[in-house]
């Protein structure tokens, strides 16, 4: 499971986000998203976690943790992909005109 984590301080470090969420299960990777102009941390970053169960509880034990004087959200992390209907830009309320919906499939004509 990737978990996106933001509110971290600039000085927080890839090892020590991934020693973090390491108390809560194993962490296959952990990264601190820098500006890449000045090289300083952006204040968030992403940590994944292979057992979901593992990453929910670390999720629900950091959100609202403190960590080098800052208060620390973690959630799921959005991976862009836009299979699921939670991450559809359109809203759900959206029904295709009746005249697309039942259209057949395209065929290639010689």
């Amino acid at each position: 499971m990737d978990i996106f984590v933001k509110g971290l301080a600039e000085s927080v470090t890839s090892s020590q986000l991934k020693e973090l969420f390491s108390m809560y299960g194993k962490v296959l990777s952990s990264r601190i998203i820098v500006d890449h102009e000045t090289q300083v941390s952006r204040g968030f970053g992403f940590v994944k976690m292979p057992i979901e169960s593992e990453a929910k509880l670390a999720m629900r034990r950091i959100s609202g943790s403190e960590l080098e004087g800052n208060i620390l959200k973690a959630k799921v992390a959005n991976t862009g992909n836009f299979n699921s209907p939670r991450d559809s830009i359109l809203p759900r309320s959206f029904k295709p005109p009746k005249e697309l919906s039942s259209r057949a499939a395209f065929k290639d004509y010689d």
